[in-house]
């Protein structure tokens, strides 16, 4: 590997050596810092832009929050009402320690779980109350149409926005389709993303009205193009 590199180096220059990361276990068990500073140190190489597994997401965290560093402890599931499972299957991937030993608690405690997501799997067999299938890559869809059933409702709290937030005055011109035309309904998002307008209608309302409401946003669906748009929602 040593004579590989100096011959890569010496043939193509440090910019023919990639340093390509991941995260995970990967990361975790190899110290990929490690690397990194070993190529670096020794001449030089390329490394990637960005993140190529959550990159929607990090970008949607430093957008609306300033940081990437969001959200509860997982224990916190328990004192909710309601949780929302979004493109998210704990039973099968590790979505953060423990997650579904606090939703197995959570099922076992009558909290209603939501799965939405376009398979049957075995999260929302096991963990969820009702299942929502969705045609993958039309969640903002969906969503926005939730934000339609919430602002027309007046159920959204307008003096946290206008305390806490920037922009909302925008978001809501665009959702009511002042700025386009087109009303973001649960009836437009229906042909999009194949959830019934009743459907949507119901959700909006539950997870607006039970507080505290919960949402865990899977990584999957923001791994589309645009999708940082249905993480920021």
């Amino acid at each position: 590997m040593a004579s590989e590199l100096k011959r890569v180096r010496e043939t193509y220059g440090p910019a023919a050596v990639l340093f390509k990361w991941s995260g995970g276990d990967t990361s975790v068990f190899n110290n990929g810092g490690a690397h990194r500073r070993l190529l670096i140190m020794s001449g030089g190489c390329s490394e990637v832009w960005g993140s190529f597994s959550f990159d929607g997401g990090l970008f949607a965290e430093a957008a609306t929050f300033g940081t990437v560093d969001t959200g509860n402890t997982k224990d916190d599931l328990l004192n909710s009402r309601l949780i929302i499972l979004w493109g998210c299957s704990p039973a099968t991937t590790v979505h953060e320690t423990n997650t579904a030993w606090y939703l197995v608690q959570a099922r076992e405690a009558g909290i209603k779980i939501i799965s939405i997501d376009p398979r049957y799997t075995n999260s929302t067999a096991i963990f969820a109350d009702e299942w929502i299938p969705i045609i993958p890559g039309t969640d903002a869809a969906m969503l926005v149409s939730m934000a339609h059933v919430i602002i027309t409702e007046n159920l959204h709290d307008q003096k946290f926005l206008d305390t806490y937030t920037v922009g909302f005055g925008k978001f809501k011109e665009y959702v009511l389709g002042i700025e386009d035309g087109i009303p973001k309904t649960p009836a437009w998002a229906e042909s999009i993303t194949g959830v019934p307008a009743t459907t949507v209608v119901k959700l909006a309302r539950e997870y607006a009205t039970i507080k505290p409401a919960a949402l865990i946003a899977g990584i999957s669906p923001g791994r589309t193009a645009y999708g940082e748009q249905y993480l920021s929602l």
